[in-house]
């Protein structure tokens, strides 16, 4: 009955919605000022438990108090920016009083109930109930300073009701001013620091949560946004595409090696990021570390039970626990893993997905089925489906208590933008619905990836030893599957907190606009200190959910609108202001962020935001002739990837527009990829990017690469008019690549062309070869003819396996085959030959036509995991082995222990 009696006040009691009371500022000068409060009249409710008859306070406010086994009364928290040095003091000016009197006294606020173990006993203070005294003592109080980002805070505290249980009697003060002193500021460090440490992302997020937000601000300069990731030295080159298309977006990146930072221990690794916050010219607004905890290590909290964390990262300030950077982790085991997650950021970040995009416009929420719970989890996801359905997001759901709904593997195979969970968790599982981890890598959603966020217990512990790689992790290893990113806790969680803190990260998202992944998690924990207050279990939920993937992503809700964005194709070397105009459906796009960014000469790098007539002009200095990059991105809208030249006025300018890559046999295999042992034809064009004509231009195809071999190499081009092109026909240049190459192994080539004046121009090809590569993804048994069909291994049973592996190189994988070997006696391989057949890059076979078949021998331990290797042979002379681990007698949280 308690566990229900809380869920009723959580549904009635509105001072627990983030609401605003009627708050304003008068009087503000550098060194003080008035707090104006009015109120409306309480709502006084009754409330039946069976530990009595209580009382109620309702008022439309944003906090509650936080004292376990005290009056739970409504509190008005509000954080104050105050200048540096400042010491805050907080007096009770003048007020209007109304008493109250009850009938039955005020409801004790009870501990949290976790969503794991038994509840919590009732708490009652009763040495409290039997005083004489109001509660809270103060009317008003101010903690001490501390740090969000450049802004120095403070959480005023004020009682607009108060509590005296032998009286049994409220105080109500519907008008008050409060007065707030700031002596002893130092006006022109405050604002140094604010300019400082400007970022545009920190500022959205502060700008209503701070009530005089602005009072102290001076125009910031514009400065990029700052994009730090840290890197184990062997991943480095697996980690560059993603930090180059940051840059191409408009962002200022950093990728740093562990041996740069000087090792990976976490406070080696946070000293680093401080110091960088502190002493670089840009300071970093998002910190990407690469790694599972064996590469980079994490911190103990210090909140209640001290969960593993990674808070501690985004901590500049170490006296409290406001998050001044936007800190996530991108908790791989390989290179391989890297790469596949990097592609999958860049699809979704360049709307490149193979699938329709219907599925960008639909949320998923799973329900607990728990008994004396379940209606918090409904009640919360009801309450975002709401804040969704206003942005026209389909929502559906599963509703485990009732078993109605859509099943989870279809949900997410058919495509969802969002999925949330709220129920028992555990580290490798969603337990209401014994949803695992390997139910996830045999998910079939290519290209089709959600942002899950998960309110449950351990579900995040990715520095579990047992379980190398966690419920949360796993959602981001399994290639252009699973995940665009996971947050989870990795300690218990509880019921109200959970409900609390899920519907203030949607309300940041929704209403406050915080589109990005890190932006509306740390926005949600400042709303939820607002409501919850500050004690040990708030801190221990800034610390206990951590994200898994990039914290940097624009998620979606609805489809990308398409954009028509206008440049000039050519600008002039030297100084130039590049106009930019960007449009939808003929109207103005005001906010997006438009990048331009020279490809050689990087440091010629500008951006800003469009303006309310949809343009930017951008000031650009070149030193020579190059390609600019034009980008442009923005919440839902489809990103703009575009160049303009920068060449020599009244001049010709010949370089390479483009090429074809001809490997049709018996040259090669006729895919359009350079393979190993192939023969290339490359058909090619020239543009004459200047103002002035080129006459009988030759050009010429070069490779200095032992490995490869140039032949026909020269071509006749003749005269190439202004701002025209030249093609050299589809018998092209010849390019011969030796056999036994590695995949991404890349070819230098260079085409020089030259006119009859003797101009030369260079421009460099880059020939990157192809391969398949292979990484294990997961298995799948078939045990249907047996007497316990249960879709697992158990000792006494012959079973059909079938290996799903994936082709992560830059080549198809043709005629592939593989070998069966297991490295336990005990485990008998009795068909240890499989066929694949054809699996393209960016794909996944099974052999599920010829699958292996396997007998676990009846002595076989419960819970054995046996190393497996699978043989893998293609066509081209290809061959790879990878290993694996398959499960005997695996239990999960449905089998009797034995």
């Amino acid at each position: 009955m308690r566990s229900l009696s809380l869920f009723f006040i959580i549904l009635v009691c509105p001072f627990f919605l983030i609401s605003s009371a009627e708050v304003r500022i008068k009087d503000f000068t550098y060194s003080s000022f008035i707090l104006e409060v009015k109120l409306p009249k309480p709502e006084i409710l009754i409330k039946e438990t069976s530990e009595g008859v209580f009382s109620e306070v309702s008022l439309p406010v944003s906090g509650r108090s936080d004292a376990i086994g005290k009056p739970l009364l409504p509190i008005i928290r509000e954080f104050i920016e105050i200048p540096e040095g400042a010491s805050p003091s907080v007096f009770v000016k003048g007020l209007r009083k109304e008493e109250i009197p009850l009938t039955f006294p005020i409801y004790p606020l009870q501990p949290p109930i976790p969503k794991t173990g038994p509840p919590p006993g009732w708490t009652k203070d009763e040495e409290f109930y039997q005083s004489d005294r109001f509660y809270p003592e103060k009317i008003a109080e101010i903690s001490q300073p501390g740090y969000i980002r450049a802004h120095r805070v403070c959480v005023v505290e004020i009682a607009p009701v108060r509590y005296n249980p032998k009286k049994n009697l409220l105080e109500f003060y519907p008008e008050m001013e409060i007065e707030v002193r700031t002596e002893g500021g130092d006006l022109g460090k405050t604002f140094e620091n604010l300019r400082n440490w400007y970022s545009l992302p920190f500022e959205k997020r502060v700008s209503d949560l701070i009530l005089n937000y602005g009072y102290y601000s001076l125009k910031p300069p514009p400065l990029p946004i700052g994009y730090l990731i840290i890197v184990p030295d062997e991943w480095y080159n697996n980690i560059l595409p993603l930090a180059q298309w940051r840059l191409r977006k408009g962002y200022k990146t950093w990728v740093k090696r562990l041996s740069e930072v000087g090792g990976g221990q976490a406070n080696t690794v946070r000293n680093y990021i401080v110091n960088a916050y502190n002493n670089w010219p840009i300071r970093p607004t998002y910190v990407l570390l690469v790694g599972d905890v064996d590469r980079i290590g994490y911190f103990t909290g210090q909140g209640a039970g001290n969960p593993p964390t990674d808070l501690n990262f985004s901590l500049m300030n170490p006296d409290d626990y406001w998050p001044d950077i936007d800190v996530s982790r991108l908790s791989v085991a390989n290179g391989a893993e890297i790469d596949s997650f990097v592609l999958k950021v860049l699809k979704y970040e360049k709307n490149e997905w193979i699938t329709s995009r219907e599925w960008l416009k639909k949320s998923y929420f799973i329900a607990s089925s728990d008994g004396g719970n379940h209606q918090v989890a409904e009640s919360t996801h009801k309450y975002c489906m709401r804040l969704q359905r206003r942005y026209g997001v389909i929502c559906d759901s599963l509703f485990l208590y009732y078993n109605s709904g859509t099943p989870i593997p279809e949900a997410i195979n058919g495509g969802r933008a969002w999925v949330t969970y709220s129920g028992h968790g555990n580290t490798d599982r969603w337990a209401d619905c014994n949803f695992t981890s390997d139910n996830v890598r045999q998910l079939t959603n290519v290209d089709k990836v959600p942002f899950v966020g998960t309110y449950a217990c351990l579900s995040g512990d990715y520095t579990s030893s047992s379980y190398p790689s966690c419920f949360s992790e796993t959602w981001i290893r399994v290639g252009l599957r699973g995940a665009i990113g996971h947050y989870a806790s990795t300690v218990t969680s509880y019921w109200t907190e959970d409900d609390t803190f899920q519907r203030r990260v949607f309300d940041a998202a929704m209403d406050s606009n915080f589109f990005w992944a890190m932006g509306m998690i740390n926005k949600g924990k400042l709303m939820y200190f607002r409501q919850m207050g500050n004690n040990s279990t708030t801190r221990r939920y800034f610390e206990m959910y951590n994200l898994m993937g990039d914290g940097a992503i624009d998620i979606y809700w609805d489809l990308p609108q398409a954009i028509q964005v206008s440049h000039p194709s050519v600008i002039p070397v030297g100084a130039y202001q590049l106009p930019v105009q960007v449009m939808r459906q003929g109207q103005p796009v005001v906010g997006a962020l438009v990048c331009a960014l020279a490809k050689n000469d990087t440091a010629c790098h500008r951006f800003a935001y469009t303006d309310q007539s949809g343009q930017v002009l951008l000031n650009l200095y070149t030193r020579e002739p190059d390609s600019i990059y034009i980008t442009v991105s923005g919440h839902n809208l489809e990103t703009y990837a575009g160049a303009c030249v920068a060449a020599p006025m009244n001049r010709p300018y010949v370089i390479l527009l483009r090429y074809l890559i001809d490997d049709a046999p018996p040259r090669g295999n006729g895919d359009g990829i350079p393979n190993p042992g192939e023969e290339l034809e490359l058909p090619t064009w020239v543009k004459n990017w200047g103002n002035v004509g080129a006459q009988g231009v030759i050009g010429k195809f070069v490779t200095r690469d032992p490995q490869a071999h140039a032949s026909d190499t020269i071509k006749n081009f003749g005269n190439i008019p202004a701002n025209d092109s030249a093609f050299t026909g589809q018998n092209g240049y010849n390019l011969i690549i030796n056999a036994g190459l590695p995949n991404g192994y890349n070819i230098p080539c260079s085409l020089i062309c030259r006119d009859l004046s003797d101009s030369v121009w260079i421009s460099p090809i880059a020939i990157t070869v192809g391969t398949p590569v292979f990484n294990y993804e997961s298995y799948v048994v078939s045990d249907s003819h047996s007497s316990r069909p249960n879709g697992r291994i158990d000792p006494g049973e012959e079973v059909f396996l079938a290996c799903a592996i994936k082709n992560q190189g830059l080549g198809h994988g043709y005629n592939v085959r593989a070998i069966l070997r297991a490295y336990d006696t005990l485990l008998i391989v009795r068909d240890s030959f499989g066929n694949y057949g054809f699996i393209p890059r960016d794909s996944v076979g099974i052999n599920q036509a010829d699958r292996f078949i396997v007998y676990a021998d009846s002595r076989m331990r419960p819970e054995t995991q046996v190393p497996c290797t699978l043989f893998i042979t293609a066509d081209g002379g290809y061959s790879q082995k990878i290993g694996f681990r398959v499960g005997v007698g695996v239990l999960t949280i449905t089998d009797p222990i034995p």
